[in-house]
């Protein structure tokens, strides 16, 4: 991998980082008991405005820098799959420091909000309340660390599909409509 690219994706991975990032802690700061419905629209909007300016920025950065301004799907792909990885390995591991170190009450208090969750759903038999809630009590902060990974990974991967289509930029260059013909 080179240099230049590898210094472009984790210049994104950490803007996706921190932007994701500051947007949960504004939202643990202003709204740390229940949420309202607006606020988690307008939460998961700025979410994936973050995403899209990040993956977005990736690729023109590489396609300007190295790429003479041109940018396949799979090249756009790539590297928003790169910035994936690294910004969900850092936002995991922030997330079990934070949660481990920083403010086990918050962790806990988020667990009890769950529970009560589960508790005053009426959908649920008292069978599975019971289940769910025993489900709820065994998450750790490394546990819940892993799952944010991986979904992280696989939804900002989905992101990255769609958002790379949008990204590339053909080579529409007189050389280029000639390549195949020699």
């Amino acid at each position: 991998m080179n240099r230049k690219y590898l210094s472009i994706v984790l210049k994104w991975a950490l803007f996706l980082f921190i932007g994701l990032t500051s947007l949960s802690f504004i939202t643990e700061i202003l709204f740390s008991e229940k949420q309202s419905f607006i606020w988690r629209a307008i939460f998961y909007i700025l979410w994936l405005a973050v995403v899209v300016l990040c993956f977005a920025g990736a690729a023109k950065e590489y396609r300007t820098k190295l790429l003479d301004g041109h940018l396949k799907y799979g090249q756009a792909l790539l590297s928003s799959i790169i910035v994936s990885l690294f910004a969900s390995i850092l936002i995991s591991t922030f997330n079990f420091t934070y949660y481990e170190f920083i403010n086990k009450e918050g962790f806990e208090n988020n667990i009890m909000q769950g529970v009560e969750a589960i508790e005053s759903n009426s959908f649920f038999p008292e069978e599975a309340k019971e289940i769910g809630i025993a489900k709820m009590m065994e998450i750790t902060p490394f546990s819940s660390s892993v799952t944010l990974f991986w979904s992280n990974v696989i939804f900002l991967i989905f992101l990255a599909l769609i958002i790379s289509i949008f990204t590339k930029k053909k080579d529409e260059s007189f050389e280029s409509q000639f390549k195949d013909v020699e």
